[in-house]
């Protein structure tokens, strides 16, 4: 008992890593993207497939990609989130739904790192504008020199980049981004990225920035409880390595929150949040999901257990 005590003792940071971490969250992005440049993440060509109410539809793509013969995806325990007490109180004032403009559609993409959502929006939709921040400068610096080399000067204009502390800093004063003038922002990985203390900071973030009254919409997709990336830290147990609930650091020194239905829908519609929050409600649930997928490689005779909540609220 003694031993399972130290291991898990050992397994939990100290308060000193824990704030160092905070501390030195944008050093250790910058470090990750000084390292693998715009080489880690894929442009996110799924946004009209799985929001088509906030995306133009690609013309240019009329199909799914197949997948490789040896890859193999089946779904397992997916759930949509159900009206529990917590959601009940949190969704009670909902409002209408606006549709979006058909034209000028302007988007904020919060930790855009080097813009794989910001290019295939402005590829598909020729009138749209995206803003995007994201508190590494090695990551903006990448998108800059892409944005230079792929686009014409007309494209280039409509992508307004800057590097941008979303849980410290004012993306509308930071960024010149017009306040609540936003159709759509997308938080794609990255809220998982931030500390469980500073998350509702960038929720309040994302409320100054979108249109109100049923306009505005907040996209998320982020790790879920219980995916194969968090049983991995768990299994290892490495010392130093949990931070707290559901909440990890990397070898390369970046963290990960995995999220509930619940708490991420409590985090949006709970009321309050930021540190100069004045307990309205700023957003409604339209829909939370869990999904769960098996991604089995028959050449490898592998398999991955992958768990992420994908969510939209729309602004009060």
């Amino acid at each position: 008992m003694s031993q399972s005590f130290y291991a898990r003792d050992k397994f939990q940071a100290s308060k000193f890593w824990v704030e160092k971490y905070e501390q030195e969250a944008s050093k250790n992005w910058d470090r990750f993207y000084k390292t693998h440049k715009g080489n880690f993440f894929n442009d996110r060509e799924w946004f009209y497939r799985e929001f088509p109410e906030c995306f133009r539809k690609p013309e240019w793509r009329e199909t799914e990609e197949p997948m490789p013969e040896h890859i193999e995806v089946d779904e397992f325990d997916t759930t949509t989130a159900e009206p529990s007490e917590v959601m009940k109180s949190t969704t009670k004032d909902e409002v209408e739904v606006k549709p979006l403009p058909e034209e000028n559609r302007v988007y904020l993409e919060l930790g855009c790192g080097v813009g794989n959502s910001a290019f295939p929006i402005i590829k598909n939709d020729p009138t749209a504008v995206v803003y995007c921040c994201d508190y590494s400068a090695n990551a903006i610096e990448v998108l800059r020199k892409r944005k230079e080399e792929t686009l014409s000067k007309e494209d280039q204009l409509r992508i307004r980049e800057f590097v941008c502390d979303i849980t410290k800093e004012d993306v509308c004063e930071k960024g010149a981004v017009p306040k609540n003038a936003v159709d759509v922002c997308t938080c794609v990985f990255v809220l998982s990225a931030l500390s469980p203390e500073t998350v509702k900071n960038a929720i309040e973030n994302i409320a100054n920035a979108l249109k109100r009254n049923g306009q505005g919409r907040c996209l998320v997709r982020d790790y879920a409880v219980g995916d194969l990336a968090e049983v991995r830290f768990e299994n290892a147990r490495r010392d130093g390595q949990k931070l707290g609930d559901h909440f990890y650091v990397r070898s390369d020194r970046t963290r990960s929150i995995f999220f509930s239905n619940e708490g991420l829908v409590e985090d949006f519609c709970g009321g309050g949040g930021g540190d100069n929050n004045d307990n309205k409600k700023h957003f409604s649930l339209i829909e939370c999901t869990k999904f769960a997928r098996i991604i089995k490689n028959r050449k490898d005779e592998t398999e991955m257990r992958r768990r992420w909540v994908q969510s939209s609220f729309v602004r009060n």
